[in-house]
């Protein structure tokens, strides 16, 4: 019997007599999707350990490692499908949003020094950041109290606009532009401060999971974002595989689409063999 985290077991010996009849899966995430595995060729699923480098690795792999005195290969799954890795995904995403608030307040600046309609949104709910921020949540406590601190300097920069607006209607361009000069300094300064220092935090907690799994008579590991459940599909169909999988580089990974036993969520359904396949 293999433990799988810390909500599910496993037991090999069962599966594989059912294999044919009650085909059990594993289902994950990777970025946005949910992919599956059939659950008689995963051994056993824990927190990632400490990856160690190897060379003359395949460039979706990161190295190995030591599972109870076995020495694994892990390979990146999103690299492998042809996905950004997870430390990229949110790297781009927090740069962007960095971005997006030094371009709102160049735009306010043209917009004052030129005297035309500033027409972003002046609602820090509304920005692609706000949306993000009200609705993401971690359960890493040194990331969640971080998160907090963008509060007052994000809402800070957006209430700005109207103080702006004020004091072009009073008159005062000179005014407003110092404004706006003093808020890059300020908030803006403090803001991306927060940004980088959430990017390293991302970048050193590690909340993947190692999927363990049989290739070609070898073990190998397979760094995932998270476990979705352990169960049965509703009845595989590969209508729309094209379109469900176009974002994949590796389309020939995914051999059908089902759909969670419980959930109308599409899952692509991958082989095994064919993701290890010239692996090594």
């Amino acid at each position: 019997m293999y433990s799988i985290g810390k909500n599910y077991i496993i037991n090999n010996t069962s599966m594989q007599k059912n294999h044919a009849k009650n085909q059990r899966w594993v289902v994950f995430s990777l970025q946005k999707n949910l992919f599956a595995l059939p659950a008689h060729s995963v051994q056993t699923m824990v927190e990632m350990p400490m990856v160690t480098q190897l060379p003359h690795m395949p460039s979706y792999g990161r190295g190995a490692i030591n599972l109870r005195g076995q020495i694994i290969p892990v390979l990146d799954l999103r690299l492998r499908l042809g996905l950004p890795t997870l430390a990229d995904e949110m790297n781009g995403l927090l740069a962007q949003r960095e971005q997006d608030h030094r371009n709102w307040l160049s735009a306010l600046e043209q917009s004052a020094r030129d005297g035309t309609e500033f027409k972003l949104t002046t609602d820090p709910h509304k920005c692609a950041f706000g949306k993000w921020y009200d609705t993401y949540t971690h359960e890493n406590l040194v990331i969640a109290s971080l998160l907090l601190k963008f509060d007052k300097p994000h809402k800070a920069i957006h209430a700005v606009a109207e103080k702006v607006k004020h004091l072009e209607h009073s008159g005062d361009t000179a005014g407003a532009q110092a404004l706006i000069s003093a808020t890059k300094n300020r908030e803006l300064s403090e803001l991306i401060a927060l940004f980088a220092e959430l990017k390293k935090c991302f970048a050193e907690e590690k909340r993947e999971i190692a999927i363990v799994v049989t290739g070609s008579e070898k073990l190998y590991a397979l760094a995932v974002d998270s476990i979705e459940s352990v169960g049965q599909l509703a009845e595989e169909s590969t209508q729309d595989i094209e379109q469900i999988a176009i974002e994949l580089r590796e389309k020939e990974l995914v051999t059908s689409i089902a759909k969670h036993e419980k959930s109308e969520k599409l899952i692509l359904v991958l082989e095994p063999v064919k993701i290890f396949k010239n692996t090594y």
